[in-house]
């Protein structure tokens, strides 16, 4: 890549790594005349120092809780060898390289290794405190690997304990990009093995700063706090939240009664996997099991088929170590909600002051009781087709691919399901990428299954097919097809203005005219049964910059004015159009005070047909004329 490349450490490098531009100078990390040195060479050698690397660490070895005597009985001071490796020589590195950066116009970039074991169910006492990431002005960011196999555990140890493990060079992949990147500052990765194979990469920095400021106001610079008037909206916005941002929402909700309110909530982001973080309360420790009010429900028993981590916290002191612990399970893998429960004698603990200091590092909105795609950047590639609903029209018109990438995209509902609508189930070859390897051939076979982050599987394929020539280009006669169909006037386009047996507008021209007189980039929030599937294809005539489908796998009508207010405040200023049928809008509708009371902006539309079509077109489709008992419609509505 071009890069000369200054390393010290105790042992050389193995000769298949060795490089003309690598120069190698034996050092001993907890020296501080060798550390210096080795910043001397560089600058001799090279005249400058844009990056530093700081990765020597050892293995735990010792307890700091446990007395270690000598021959005569006597305590003996602790072997202090992991503090001053893992720890101290990586702050003296960070000294040094703040040294020579400052001397230069364009700074530079530190990248500190780190380590999940502070999010892992054992404990390192003299292991974990020593590699917590560092901040500065000049850019400084962090790697947390997780198992790995190097020196200090052999992979075949850690495969024995039933762990994935990551190669080296995983890890370095991490640290050359906190590097290339030079808009990343204070962020740290943490990196994990899959156990289908391959490495999931997350940005967990919010979950190291702390997301315990669900519990304080929102002062200047700190979270922003939104009340809500029902526990099922704060849930929803907070994965609304998550939706837009790609960071962890968070939620405060009520025990038991409220708890019970938010189930729709974590249950419609545990089946489509958006990271919350929800925090509820309980009676006192000492009140369990005694009929007080609001301690009927085991609320994390109940939790644990909706969640990927419910835990109740007993003392005041772990709340922010298990808040972190939380918001990593969460990001981790496939993403999902976790929930905390916090008795009220643990919330009000004197050591809660610990907490505040705590959460006031945080900048994670939080919601006080709770399927999506980004647009706005795909607007400007000339490879962005449109909805994957125009494979249907293609593949009707006799021209289906032959080849699909699925990234992060599960098959299913969203995908035509078995029908082949979207996905041909024979005679295309299906690429699925996804960080849950479950769902690769969950529906189709699949003839390549990569169990990845997304971003990172398109990266290496960019890569790939660079080397290989220039990228993967589609014949010109599909793309034609391709831009054919999207170009083709909706077949509801030539439809009457009002529908015959109601007189009431056609929901086509009512949405079309809507969007067409919008702002352009909108936040649209779809939500209703048929009333979201009118708006969808009509919102896109106003280039939204998000496009979400609020109802999500479960189908939760009223998900939307949740998914709004998350949205609004994910993105200030931004117009959130919330489209809801007239079914759905029966559930939420005090929450219309919520958003003028916060001055989130948006605006409600609601396709008032007098019908709730989901309902009533689904049944004539299956019973009408056949079923004499059954209930007309309009003798209901």
């Amino acid at each position: 890549m071009g890069a000369k490349v200054v390393m010290g450490d105790l042992n050389p490098p193995p000769p298949k790594i060795e490089s003309p531009d690598m120069t190698f100078v034996p050092l001993d990390v907890t020296s501080w005349e060798a550390l210096s040195g080795l910043f001397e060479k560089a600058i001799e050698l090279h005249g400058r120092i844009d990056h530093v690397f700081a990765n020597a660490g050892i293995a735990p070895r010792v307890s700091l809780l446990e007395d270690k005597l000598d021959s005569n009985g006597k305590l003996q001071e602790p072997d202090y060898r992991v503090l001053d490796i893992n720890l101290k020589s990586v702050m003296n590195t960070a000294v040094l390289a703040l040294h020579y950066m400052r001397k230069q116009e364009t700074g530079g970039s530190i990248v500190l290794t780190a380590s999940a074991s502070s999010f892992q169910q054992f404990q390192a006492v003299d292991y974990i405190p020593a590699l917590h990431p560092l901040h500065h002005p000049i850019r400084i960011n962090a790697i947390a690997p997780s198992w790995t196999d190097t020196g200090i555990v052999p992979g075949d140890v850690i495969r024995q304990l039933g762990c994935a493990v990551m190669e080296p060079g995983d890890v370095a992949r991490a640290a050359l990009h906190q590097m290339a990147d030079g808009t990343r500052d204070a962020q740290l990765v943490y990196s994990v093995g899959l156990r289908g194979g391959g490495v999931a990469h997350r940005e967990i920095d919010e979950g190291l700063r702390g997301a315990a400021g669900a519990l304080c106001s929102d002062e200047a610079g700190g979270p922003s706090l939104e009340a809500v008037l029902a526990e099922t909206v704060a849930v929803q916005a907070a994965e609304g939240y998550s939706k837009m941002t790609g960071k962890t929402g968070i939620c405060f909700i009520t025990a038991n009664s409220g708890f019970s309110n938010g189930l729709p909530g974590l249950a419609t982001a545990f089946a489509d996997r958006s990271s919350i973080l929800c925090i509820t309360s309980s009676v006192p420790l000492r009140d369990q099991e005694n009929n007080s009010l609001q301690g009927q429900i085991d609320q994390v028993l109940v939790s644990k088929q909706l969640t990927k981590f419910a835990h109740r916290v007993t003392s005041a002191e772990d709340l922010p170590r298990i808040v972190a612990h939380a918001i990593h399970i969460s990001v981790s893998g496939a993403p999902g909600p976790v929930l905390l429960d916090v008795p009220i004698d643990v919330l009000f603990a004197p050591t809660a002051t610990a907490l505040s200091q705590f959460a006031s590092t945080t900048k994670i909105p939080i919601f006080h009781s709770g399927k999506f795609t980004h647009l706005a950047p795909l607007y400007s590639n000339p490879s962005f087709a449109g909805p994957a609903a125009l494979l249907g029209a293609l593949t009707l018109s006799g021209q289906p691919p032959d080849t699909l990438l699925l990234l992060g995209a599960r098959t299913g509902m969203y995908l035509g399901g078995q029908s082949g609508a979207i996905v041909p189930p024979t005679n295309c070859r299906i690429i699925h990428v996804d960080t849950d390897g479950s769902e690769l051939g969950r529906t189709f076979p699949v003839a390549v299954g990569i169990v990845s982050d997304a971003a990172q599987a398109l990266t290496a394929l960019t890569a790939t097919t660079t080397r290989a020539g220039g990228g993967i280009t589609a014949p010109a006669p599909w793309l034609a097809a391709i831009s054919g169909a999207a170009a083709a006037p909706s077949p509801h386009a030539h439809a009457p203005p009002t529908v015959a047996e109601t007189g009431l507008l056609h929901p086509h021209h009512a949405l079309t005219a809507v969007f067409a007189a919008l702002p352009p980039s909108p936040i649209v929030v779809l939500d209703g049964g048929e009333a979201a599937l009118w708006a969808g294809p009509a919102a896109l005539a106003a280039r939204p910059a998000a496009l979400m489908s609020s109802t999500g796998y479960l189908g939760f009508l009223g998900n939307g004015f949740g998914y709004a207010l998350g949205s609004g405040v994910a993105a200030p200023g931004a117009l959130v159009v919330l489209v809801q049928g007239d079914g759905s809008a029966g559930f939420h509708f005090m929450e219309l005070d919520t958003f003028a009371r916060h001055g989130v902006r948006v605006l409600t539309v609601v396709v008032n047909n007098e019908c709730w079509g989901m309902s009533a077109n689904g049944q004539d489709i299956v019973y009408a004329g056949k079923t004499q008992a059954r209930p007309q419609w309009d003798s209901l509505l």
